[in-house]
């Protein structure tokens, strides 16, 4: 057990609608778990968040920031898309120094790119008290898949996911 904790790296991301963001990390290798909930900020509303539970040696904390970066509209302040209110800003939480250093690292990373023509605004913020969601929130895009497709069109999010210019990176 001990020596698990050891290789489990926890990281927490914003990105809207956690509905919508949870599947982004749910299936990829070196994933054991995606948990759709609510980070409590020191300052403002609490913000919709997935707590992803990896492991280090397969996937990085960095690679999960970029991940987060290409499915989301980094440029879109207090929400997501049509989803509107602080609750949906975008944010990369990090809960060591380390973690802080890479977060901005790719933030400013993005900035220099030139690939979006207007501010970025998803924030950078220390990790705080993280609440999961109901039962009924987890693991939406599996329990409801046709419901989920059509609220993603209707939001607005996979127009933009079909024309991000980070996505053209792959």
């Amino acid at each position: 057990m001990e020596s698990q904790a050891l290789t489990e790296g926890v990281a927490f991301m914003g990105g809207g609608c956690f509905w919508c963001i949870e599947p982004v990390f749910a299936e990829l290798p070196g994933v054991s778990k995606v948990i759709s909930g609510i980070m409590s900020v020191a300052e403002g509303s609490p913000i919709e968040v997935v707590k992803i539970s990896y492991n280090p040696s397969q996937i990085s904390y960095r690679q999960l920031v970029k991940l987060l970066l290409k499915n989301i509209d980094p440029t879109q302040k207090n929400g997501q898309f049509t989803n509107l209110g602080t609750e949906y800003q975008t944010a990369v939480f990090y809960s060591t120094e380390e973690e802080l250093k890479m977060g901005r690292e790719e933030l400013d990373s993005l900035v220099a790119s030139g690939k979006f023509s207007k501010p970025i605004e998803t924030l950078l913020l220390p990790a705080n008290e993280f609440s999961a969601a109901g039962e009924e929130h987890q693991s939406y895009y599996k329990k409801h898949p046709e419901e989920f497709k059509k609220y993603e069109k209707e939001i607005g999010r996979t127009a933009f996911l079909s024309s991000c210019p980070l996505r053209n990176d792959e």
